[in-house]
């Protein structure tokens, strides 16, 4: 009975000494495999990090992620993806997840730049990174608007807005926009739905005349007689 509890209990030591060793095998292991040389790592260290590695170059031994970001122009854990190409600035963006840190080149917006500004953006082209308001007005003169998509302003006709109304137009000068009619009449001495045709010369007052038929308003110079004062 002894006999077997000595054996049992050698056995046991045994046991405990083989599991000692082996968390002592594999400890030492672990701790080989986390002293990898810079800008290697692998259970072996025989796996390069990514040549795009930030700061040292260094990446962690078990599964290649940078340790200290990336350079500029590279993005992803590993470093292993470009920033955008429309990222402002010296071209950096975040990590993960990836954004531009430095604004977008003008004409592009968005988080990532992936996205065009308005189209009639002025200036440079450039907008908010966020809303996409374009931050210096806009291209052509009669455009409104955050995104420049509103109607002409005042004196402004065309489907780009970027067409005058006509110089006979009366009041503030506005027109619409696609036949450029003149909103508010005509100035004295012009005529006609768009106000480009002229009153009679001989229209007396001042000068003016009807909009849609050419009569002279405050009757004709001395000298002239009929509707038109062209008598």
């Amino acid at each position: 009975m002894v006999l077997l509890v000595l054996l049992f209990l050698s056995a046991e030591m045994i046991t405990e000494g083989v599991l000692s060793i082996v968390s002592t095998t594999a400890t030492a292991a672990v701790s080989k495999r986390t002293e990898c040389l810079p800008g290697y790592h692998g259970v072996n260290c025989d796996y390069l990090c990514s040549p795009n590695c930030g700061g040292d170059g260094t990446c962690r031994w078990y599964n290649g992620v940078c340790r200290n970001g990336c350079k500029a122009g590279y993005t992803g854990l590993k470093c292993d993806s470009t920033c955008s190409q429309n990222c402002g600035g010296d071209g950096t963006c975040r990590r993960s997840p990836s954004f531009c840190l430095h604004g977008c080149k003008a004409g592009y917006t968005g988080f990532t730049c992936e996205d065009a500004c308005p189209a009639k953006c002025g200036g440079d082209g450039s907008c908010h990174i966020a809303t996409s308001r374009c931050l210096n007005g806009c291209k052509l003169p009669g455009m409104t608007g955050f995104f420049c998509e509103n109607t002409c302003q005042t004196g402004y006709t065309g489907q780009d807005c970027n067409i005058t109304c006509p110089v006979g137009c009366g009041g503030d000068g506005s027109c619409t926009r696609d036949t450029a009619f003149c909103l508010e009449g005509c100035r004295a001495g012009y005529t006609g739905y768009t106000c480009r045709n002229t009153c009679s010369p001989n229209c007396g007052g001042d000068g003016g005349c009807g909009v849609l038929v050419p009569i002279c308003k405050h009757g004709c110079k001395d000298g002239f007689s009929g509707l038109l004062c062209n008598n």
